[in-house]
């Protein structure tokens, strides 16, 4: 063997990537030769034969139709760079493998139409913590965007939230604001002193309910009148007041929907700018809740208030 052979020989044993040499057909495969590091990248015995091993077996794929489409592209192209394939170790563990090849056709038989064999040449790259580390990241740039959406939703939901809960103290804001407007007509000017006026009756009316709810809270035995007493309070931005009734309802049994009532609970402490114990009440509502995703809104809300 002259030195030439011989150094191509080391390198064919040396070289950090699996070498293999053989043939290809639609549902066979031949090895010439396989190198010890394409031993190791299939989880072969460094002794092992080297006939046997074959990474390009039917078997070995974990998407069959992705050997069809392997041996489709060399078979037009007679040559594939970087192609990235999910196949099986020896011991059914799946990996990513990267593979630039060259191939030759067999002469075929003058009457044979189906797909030729393959002479192949490859280089094979395991490549599996490369493919985990850019799915992670990509699912990393998913998982920000998705809560950046869900930040903005909760924004959105907490004004809306607001709104739903607060239409008299809407009405009476927007009151004041139309009342205090220079308005030259005078029967317009009129109509928003009447609203303002109407607001502000219906504002004292609905007020003076809460300390008559206030008394039956105190004498119900179940939490629920607590609950509906401090959701009141959270309407009206009476946030101390909230938290102390829906903490009291809590702790008592009865309450018609505890989920609920956390997520007003918690809702209470972000207007108070507690926000640990918003999160910490957010939480609690159970995975399995109808509430349970607009508390993931809410908590992601603590995160971004």
């Amino acid at each position: 063997m002259d030195e030439r052979s011989i150094a191509f020989a080391r390198l064919f044993q040396s070289v950090r990537e699996g070498v293999y040499m053989g043939s290809l057909g639609a549902n066979s495969t031949t090895t010439l030769a396989a190198n010890p590091h394409l031993k190791q990248i299939f989880g072969y015995a460094p002794d092992a034969a080297e006939t046997i091993v074959q990474p390009f077996e039917t078997s070995r794929f974990v998407d069959p139709e992705a050997r069809q489409t392997f041996i489709e592209i060399l078979d037009r192209d007679e040559v594939v760079t970087d192609h990235l394939i999910r196949v099986r170790r020896v011991d059914g563990t799946p990996i990513w493998i990267e593979v630039s090849a060259t191939a030759s056709h067999r002469p075929m038989h003058p009457r044979q139409t189906q797909l030729a064999t393959l002479h192949v040449e490859a280089l094979i790259r395991d490549v599996s913590e490369r493919k985990k580390r850019e799915d992670q990241t990509r699912d990393g740039r998913y998982q920000m965007l998705q809560a950046e959406k869900m930040a903005a939703l909760g924004q959105t939901i907490s004004g809306v939230a607001h709104e739903l809960n607060n239409p008299l103290a809407t009405i009476l804001s927007w009151a004041e604001r139309l009342s205090e407007r220079n308005v030259d007509d005078k029967t317009k000017q009129g109509r928003y002193d009447r609203l303002l006026a109407g607001a502000k009756k219906s504002a004292t009316t609905d007020k003076a309910s809460l300390a008559q709810l206030a008394k039956e809270a105190e004498k119900a035995t179940q939490g629920q009148a607590y609950v509906a007493l401090g959701q009141a309070y959270l309407s009206y931005g009476m946030f101390d007041e909230a938290i102390d009734a829906l903490k009291k309802g809590l702790a008592k049994n009865g309450v018609t929907d505890v989920d609920e009532a956390q997520i007003s609970l918690g809702i209470a402490y972000l207007r108070k700018n507690q926000k640990d114990l918003a999160r910490q009440a957010f939480k609690t509502v159970k995975a399995e809740s109808k509430w349970h995703n607009l508390a993931e809104l809410w908590e992601i809300r603590t995160l971004q208030a």
